[in-house]
């Protein structure tokens, strides 16, 4: 059978292909950035990143992606700038070219766009213990190696063992510098930053206070508000209702796992997340109004406990019980005391069982020393 006329490309040589287009001009000859730029071309080079960031959200694609864009309209305005300057007397393209970000880390930079805006730990693969990010080296008196893990899973035991299991990883980098990389990173959001930045939202608060304006019969269950728990939630040192008390939330933790690839079934990621009750239940779920609480990386299997995982979490909720100060869309400026408790966890059953501490549906409880 004939082939189309045309050449026929696989991967590769398109791979191949795209690392030529891109080393055809070099970046060094073009203009110095930003000092030759007038008010006109910040202007459309800040409406051109942001839209390019905004597809990405949109669209969900990955930040490589972005990346070889950000590099191919650099490469394209300076040609099409070289071709006008031939003819007509106009340096509007080369300055936009010289301009533009070619990484997202430069491309958030210029429209001051804060995107990582989580609380990095080691995690051992072997135990899950949580470890701060700038205490995993040390140095032994000769050079810096990485630390292993301290953790003793079984202290009361006759013969106490710690895990002993490797942080990081030394790599060597092109340049001859030696670096240490976590080999396993678990990432955590602050839940008192996040209900702060939800309350400076419009409209905000009045969504979160529309439940108790509601009007069900008196038999009838139709959301949470209705139930025993809400309505009896009293444990308060002064005896009042806890969802009377203003600027009071009821929380709702969620965990579940989820393969990150589509064609593997060996990577599996976990993620933890808060959704506020006193929203109705049309918004409650929606992601601008879930808090992701953490991300747990893919081990060689799931943890058995999320004991590790939930201490950075349970260290927010300990104040927030107490009341912290923040503010809120309608105080700007005088930050009001916001409460916050912890009602009830949503997960399917195993990973209820990991979140709860509860046995699984094979476990046998021995009794014979009962």
């Amino acid at each position: 059978m004939e082939e189309e006329d045309g050449p026929v490309y696989v991967d590769e040589d398109l791979e191949d292909m795209g690392d030529d287009i891109i080393s055809v001009y070099d970046s060094s000859q073009l203009p110095d950035p930003i000092l030759q730029m007038d008010k006109q071309g910040k202007i459309i080079l800040n409406w051109l990143v942001y839209f390019i960031l905004l597809w990405q959200y949109k669209n969900y694609v990955s930040d490589n992606a972005i990346e070889h864009m950000l590099k191919f309209l650099q490469q394209l305005f300076h040609c099409i700038g070289s071709l006008v300057q031939q003819h007509i007397d106009l340096e509007l393209f080369l300055v936009l070219a010289a301009n533009i970000p070619t990484t997202l880390y430069s491309a958030r930079k210029l429209l001051n766009i804060e995107r990582d805006c989580f609380e990095k730990y080691v995690v051992c693969s072997k135990c899950t213990k949580l470890y701060e990010m700038d205490n995993n080296l040390f140095n032994n008196g000769r050079e810096t190696v990485a630390r292993t893990c301290t953790n003793v899973a079984y202290p009361r035991a006759r013969r106490p063992k710690a895990c002993a299991a490797q942080l990081a990883q030394k790599v060597i980098l092109n340049r001859g510098t030696c670096k240490f990389y976590a080999i396993k990173t678990y990432c955590n959001r602050r839940i008192i930053d996040f209900l702060e930045f939800l309350l400076k939202r419009p409209g905000f608060e009045q969504q979160c206070e529309k439940w108790r304006e509601r009007d069900v019969g008196k038999d009838l269950y139709a959301d949470v508000y209705d139930g025993k728990v809400w309505k009896d939630f009293k444990k308060w040192k002064n005896g009042k209702d806890f969802f009377n008390l203003p600027h009071s939330f009821g929380l709702m933790l969620n965990v579940d796992w989820f393969k990150s690839f589509k064609h593997r079934n060996d990577c599996s990621v976990g993620v933890m997340y808060i959704v506020l009750m006193n929203l109705p239940r049309h918004l409650r779920f929606k992601n601008e109004n879930v808090i992701l609480v953490g991300i747990i990386p893919a081990l060689k299997k799931e943890p058995a406990s999320l004991n590790h995982f939930l201490e950075p979490v349970v260290d927010e909720l300990k104040p927030l019980w107490s009341g912290v100060n923040v503010s809120t869309f309608s105080s700007p400026k005088d930050a009001v005391k916001i409460l916050a408790a912890l009602l009830c966890c949503s997960s399917d059953i195993p990973a209820a069982r990991k979140l709860c501490g509860f046995l699984g549906h094979q476990a046998h409880l021995d009794c014979s020393h009962c």
